[in-house]
């Protein structure tokens, strides 16, 4: 079983494909038996809770009874892919302090909130996003992308000490992950982008690539990182030591969709968590998981950080300060 201790902060982006038919399922209980007991984790990044909202979100209930935790559902879903995203937080280490519903210019509606450290009056505010980019279309990703990186904004204010010299600023520390039904531009993986090319499924094809109808997709990870967020895996392979562990593919990795296992090929990322600021440098470690019964079609992602390290980074990056040349 794997510890979750006091000093830590475990985060898991996690696809469930289809939520596994749904709380009366025993897929469904065998996952999140698997979560509840051996992942332990204290932030659930969920993606296709599909089955969570009905009956009164009974579904939704039961994951947090399971769990042991708290969280919500993205506001809507889209009647073409009903698959709403979710925020889930172990309450004993994490409050839920504000919710900020997204409904406008998703696919899958993002689960975006504010959270703070549990019993702790006041103190620093860290945004999380659980996000689903769409995977019918390259442009609408980017759009998707583009809209994401606001939950960590740069704030600013007048200088009260030089009202005509530079502005305070300080940067909304932010972590999002989810799946990003594209690929990483890192130029580290451990797979090589997909041959979209010779993929035999053809609408995958145009799914992935850009208008070339060649070029595979990384626009979206492009997006973040250009905006100053740090992939966690890539971070932890450049900076913990955990290459092997960290940059494993997360889709399994289908035979028609340009990656074989069976000639070597292993399937790429298209799952993310990252973090801006000084967050990733309380990172300890990430890592690829997956159940042992292999339910869902992705694999999850597990990264943990030092929490008083994390809440120490959220702390300075909220405080006003005046830029330097590296923002």
């Amino acid at each position: 079983m794997l510890s979750r201790d006091a000093d830590e902060i475990r985060v898991l982006t996690f696809n469930g494909e289809h939520d596994f038919g749904g709380h009366t399922t025993k897929a469904w209980g065998d996952v999140y038996g698997w979560i509840a007991d051996e992942i332990r984790p204290d932030i659930i990044l969920l993606q296709e809770a599909t089955h969570a909202r009905k009956d009164g979100r009974r579904g939704l209930h039961a994951a947090l009874h399971r769990l042991r935790m708290t969280g919500f559902l993205a506001e809507t879903s889209t009647v073409e892919s009903p698959n709403p995203t979710a925020i889930l937080v172990n309450p004993a280490k994490i409050r839920i302090v504000a919710q900020y519903p997204q409904p406008t210019g998703w696919w899958h509606e993002l689960a975006q909130c504010r959270i703070a450290r549990a019993g702790h009056d006041g103190g620093p505010e860290v945004s999380l996003a659980s996000v689903h980019l769409c995977a019918r279309s390259p442009h609408r990703r980017l759009q998707e992308a583009e809209l994401t990186v606001h939950w960590g904004q740069v704030g600013q204010v007048d200088n009260p000490d030089d009202p005509d010299g530079p502005r305070l600023q300080w940067t909304v520390p932010c972590i999002i992950g989810g799946d990003f039904n594209s690929y990483s531009g890192s130029g580290c993986e451990l797979a090589p982008l997909p041959d979209l090319t010779a993929t035999a499924d053809r609408n995958h094809r145009v799914h992935r690539s850009l208008p070339d109808r060649r070029t595979p997709d990384t626009r979206p990870w492009d997006t973040l990182t250009a905006a100053g967020y740090t992939d966690l895996a890539l971070f932890a392979h450049l900076h913990r030591d955990q290459g092997e562990q960290a940059m494993q593919g997360t889709s399994h990795g289908r035979t028609d969709q340009g990656a074989d296992p069976a000639r070597g090929q292993r399937p790429p990322r298209i799952d993310f968590t990252f973090a801006n600021g000084l967050l990733p440098n309380a990172l300890r470690t990430s890592r690829v998981i997956e159940d042992p019964n292999r339910h869902s079609d992705h694999k999850s992602l597990l990264n943990t950080f030092d929490a008083d390290a994390f809440w120490d980074a959220a702390q300075t990056m909220l405080t006003p300060h005046l830029p330097t040349d590296a923002e």
